[in-house]
């Protein structure tokens, strides 16, 4: 047995390694851009489904070396602007098959009472038989909206075709002293599966608050 009571690790030995290397540019009208290629070895510890969405009896086994490389470039302009943009295409090898996507948000600016944004992350993963192509979604919008300077509200929902579910996260925040706040939470998620929709899977409602003791 290995180190972590794992027959696949050998005592002391290296089962992982990685390298980044990236390359930054600012644009004097402070947009960027950025350029990535990364680099994973790997030994699975634990038989793996890398799509998560495959049948029960479909993964990697333990035991396999995998070797995972990618590369991306991202696009960011100013975010101080009323209307700012994020894109980031990335293609890549992945568990012997192939990964491509893209990452990007959008965001709308309606000073002084707050935003409007978008987040969208896209994966198409492609790998050898029995594994089914997989296309997945996460999708995100998001609206912070400022009453006054001590009251702010933040929404966020998010849709994940990878596990069927839609979630809501709504936050209320009174800074009713310097450095002091009281939080109101709610956040619910729903089923999006088609035999089980728009059922609440979970819910909750959660207070919470934070004083400073200036002593």
């Amino acid at each position: 047995m290995g180190n972590d009571d794992n027959v696949h690790i050998t005592d002391f030995g290296l089962e992982e390694k990685g390298a980044v290397a990236k390359w930054d540019v600012t644009f004097n009208n402070n947009d960027r851009l950025n350029i990535e290629v990364a680099y994973q070895d790997l030994t699975l510890l634990e038989d793996f489904d890398p799509t998560r969405v495959q049948e029960d009896d479909i993964f990697l086994l333990a035991g396999n070396r995998y070797i995972n490389y990618f590369f991306s470039s991202q696009i960011r302009t100013d975010q101080r602007k009323i209307f700012s943009y994020t894109i980031k295409p990335f293609i890549g090898k992945f568990f012997e098959g192939l990964r491509t996507g893209i990452e990007g948000s959008v965001t709308y600016r309606y000073q002084p009472y707050g935003s409007v944004s978008v987040n969208v992350n896209y994966n198409h993963i492609r790998l050898d038989m029995p594994y089914e192509t997989t296309n997945l979604w996460l999708i995100g919008p998001r609206i912070d909206f400022t009453f006054s300077k001590k009251v702010f509200l933040t929404t966020f929902i998010q849709y994940n075709n990878q596990l069927d579910n839609l979630n809501i996260n709504s936050r209320f925040q009174w800074r009713f002293a310097p450095v002091s706040d009281f939080f109101l939470v709610y956040t619910d998620n729903f089923s999006t599966d088609p035999f089980d929709q728009y059922t609440s899977r979970n819910r909750a409602l959660v207070a919470k608050l934070t004083y400073w003791l200036n002593l």
